[in-house]
């Protein structure tokens, strides 16, 4: 995590909300963007208490 923030240069909570809720990106693709796996994505969320989507939510365009 502290590799990301370094890297992001704002702390992990941020740098999460601002992909997942912000620019509304899946779980999936927060990891993808920040080279780590869906579920350290997933556990990250629950950690700093970002509420998930349902998994049936789609982007808005």
């Amino acid at each position: 995590m502290q590799r990301l923030e370094a890297v992001h240069g704002k702390p992990m909570d941020r740098i999460l909300w601002e992909l997942y809720i912000r620019d509304h990106l899946t779980v999936r693709e927060v990891g993808d963007r920040l080279g780590i796996t869906a579920g350290a994505v997933s556990e990250w969320l629950r950690r700093f208490d970002i509420e998930a989507r349902p998994t049936s939510s789609r982007r808005v365009a």
